[in-house]
């Protein structure tokens, strides 16, 4: 049995839909002014002089390089305190040595050192 649509529900359903789509739009277009001056500054920087650009692109590597080099430091310098921190991994390398030669019952001889 099919079910019968009721066309005045659904005309008011898209309609209310419209409605809504419009003014999201509209406070989406009213708040994202940071957008507009974004592309505003990018737009200007195609029109500068040569030595201008060259300036600009200077900064935006320096810039670029510098905000990574931070990002990296924060990374790496959280990763050390996580491995210092952490008594299980403090001495890793000694562990899985250890851990090899008693899974394999074979121990270093005088040799091996």
């Amino acid at each position: 049995m099919k079910k019968q649509v009721n066309m005045d529900v659904l005309e008011k359903t898209l309609k209310m839909t419209y409605q809504n789509s419009l003014k999201s739009a509209e406070a989406f277009s009213e708040s994202s002014d940071w957008q507009k001056k974004l592309m505003r500054h990018i737009h200007a920087q195609s029109f500068l002089k040569p030595e201008e650009a060259e300036e600009q692109r200077f900064l935006n590597i320096a810039f670029g390089t510098l905000g990574f080099s931070f990002i990296m430091l924060l990374f790496f310098s959280f990763a050390q305190f996580y491995y210092l921190t952490n008594a299980a991994d403090a001495n890793i390398f000694k562990n899985m040595e250890d851990t090899y030669y008693s899974y394999n019952n074979v121990y270093p001889s005088v040799g091996d050192y």
